[in-house]
Parts: structure tokens; C-alpha cells; sequence
């Protein structure tokens, strides 16, 4: 399992999907990537956990609908209409 996690990479399909939806929603990533890097993948950069939901809140208010997916590189989020 962790040959797997430290050598995944997202495929084309997936990564397709999840731009489709960055377009509906705003994502925002902790990561240990370069913010830089993550800014230009479309994503809001987050040192750790604290700092996503204060970037959360800050867009939203103070109780926003948030959706944490902890193997978000695995997973592909579906938007209800």
C-alpha cells in the first residue's frame, strides 16, 4: 500500500472530472505540494487543516457545506443538482 500512495498518479480521465467540477466548485487542497504548482492545477492551496477551513469559512460564512475526501487522488466527487 505504500509503494502505491508514494507513486500514484492521477490519470487523464480522472483528473477530466475533477476539472469539470472545479468549475461548479472551488477545491481547496492540503498538501505538501508546491502552492505554486497547486494554484496552477486549479486548486486553493492549504497548509493543513486549520487553514482550509479558515479559507472556507472566510468564502462561506461560518457554516458552509464542506466535503472532506481524505483520498481525494482516489476519488472522484459526483455534484447533485
Amino acid at each position: 500500500a505504500k509503494a502505491i500512495r508514494e507513486n500514484f498518479q492521477i490519470g487523464a480521465h480522472k483528473a477530466y472530472a475533477v476539472t469539470r467540477l472545479m468549475k461548479k466548485a472551488e477545491f481547496i487542497l492540503v498538501s505538501s505540494m508546491d502552492p505554486a504548482l497547486a494554484g496552477l492545477l486549479l486548486f486553493t492551496p492549504a497548509r493543513d487543516m486549520d487553514e482550509a477551513l479558515a479559507l472556507a469559512f472566510a468564502k462561506l460564512g461560518p457554516r458552509p457545506s464542506i466535503t472532506l475526501m481524505p483520498m481525494g487522488s482516489l476519488t472522484v466527487p459526483l455534484l447533485r443538482e
